[in-house]
C-alpha cells in the first residue's frame, strides 16, 4: 500500500477500530488484547507489538514484534458510521477520486443498510 493512501485511511479511521493485514495475515484487530500498533511514517514502516503466542518460549519472551514495510501492507479494514463516510469521500472527492454520483451511490447504501438486516 502507498505511504499517502495508508495514511489517509488509517488517520481517518483510527478511533473507529483497525484491522491490519500483512502477506495474508491478520497482524492486528481493534479487538486484539494486549497489540499496539506504531506507526513511523518517515521510514514507512508500521511496528506491531502483540503477544508471543508461540509455546516455546513464552515464559521468557511474551512479546512479539512485527515490523513492516508500508508496502507490505495489504488491508485496512474498519467499520464507520456515516459521519465518517461523509468525511472520507469529502477528501475523496476533492482528490479527483470520488464522483458526485458514487458519492450519492454509496451513502444510499449506507443509508439503505440502516433499515435492513443481512
Amino acid at each position: 500500500m502507498t505511504k499517502d493512501c495508508l495514511i489517509l485511511v488509517r488517520d481517518y479511521f483510527q478511533s473507529s477500530g483497525l484491522q491490519l493485514f500483512v502477506n495474508n495475515t491478520l497482524l492486528y484487530s481493534e479487538k486484539s488484547k494486549f497489540t499496539t500498533l506504531v506507526w513511523d511514517d518517515a521510514n514507512e514502516l508500521v511496528y506491531c507489538f502483540r503477544p508471543n503466542q508461540s509455546a516455546y518460549d513464552q515464559d521468557v519472551k511474551r512479546m512479539v514484534v512485527d515490523a513492516n514495510d508500508y508496502d507490505n501492507v495489504q488491508t485496512l479494514i474498519t467499520k464507520v458510521t456515516r459521519d465518517e463516510m461523509v468525511t472520507l469521500l469529502t477528501t475523496l472527492k476533492s482528490s479527483g477520486v470520488v464522483t458526485d454520483d458514487i458519492e450519492k451511490e454509496i451513502l444510499l447504501s449506507y443509508d439503505s443498510l440502516n433499515n435492513k438486516l443481512l
